[in-house]
């Protein structure tokens, strides 16, 4: 799904439209997992920011996760960087930079290289 996420972000393209043209191939397993993400992902994701008030911020953190990032705050990094170098790109990691640089020309950032973005803020690696 990544491939047509900014068409889908934009309104370039309908979820609808998609998911009706996989339908209509049935494309087995792997239409599946594709349909699983265009649809109740997307969703679930679209209807947690239209009823959180405060999705945006750290108060709309499951618990769960909060305990997580409590229990391993006092980890080791082996790298520290401010939010200004993180944001400007000025990190050890390349992957890192380039994910950062496309966030801020496109506004955009690929599935598996937010993954990755995500890991390297809270695992620190």
């Amino acid at each position: 799904m990544s491939q047509k996420n900014p068409y889908l972000h934009f309104g370039q393209i309908s979820p609808l439209y998609l998911a009706l043209e996989i339908y209509k191939k049935n494309a087995g397993e792997n239409a599946k997992a594709y349909l699983d993400e265009l649809i109740v992902r997307r969703e679930l994701a679209i209807n947690f920011v239209n009823f959180t008030p405060d999705y945006d911020c750290f108060a709309s953190v499951p618990d769960w996760a909060k305990a997580t990032l409590a229990a391993h705050k006092k980890d080791e990094r082996e790298y520290h960087y401010t939010h200004k170098q993180l944001e400007a790109a000025e990190t050890h990691d390349r992957y890192w930079n380039t994910a950062m640089k496309e966030l801020r020309v496109s506004g955009y950032m690929h599935n598996y290289m937010r993954m990755y973005w995500d890991k390297k803020v809270w695992n620190g690696r």
